[in-house]
């Protein structure tokens, strides 16, 4: 991707995040766990994850006994706001 498309990528991302009343504080996580995401599915298009992609991620962060509960539930936020509203998948 040319560096201006992730660019507007990650701008139209963090305008969703705003539109959703997510903290200004906490958008720069929503970020990383989206990038974390996007990094444990190497060449898969975006528009290419199914729900049970986002499930089977999900519960293998769960098992994390190191992850806090509250950083789990942004995981939970940040991705079906990447995908439902930016990428606009089912």
């Amino acid at each position: 991707m040319k560096q201006h498309a992730v660019d507007q990528f990650w701008h139209k991302y963090l305008f969703i995040l705003e539109e959703s009343s997510i903290p200004v504080k906490a958008r720069r996580c929503y970020r990383i766990h989206v990038e974390t995401y996007m990094a444990a599915h190497p060449g898969v298009k975006l528009k290419a994850h199914l729900p049970a992609d986002i499930d089977e991620y999900l519960i293998a962060k769960g098992r994390l006994t190191s992850l806090p509960e509250w950083r789990f539930r942004q995981i939970a936020d940040a991705l079906p706001l990447l995908l439902c509203e930016l990428i606009q998948t089912d």
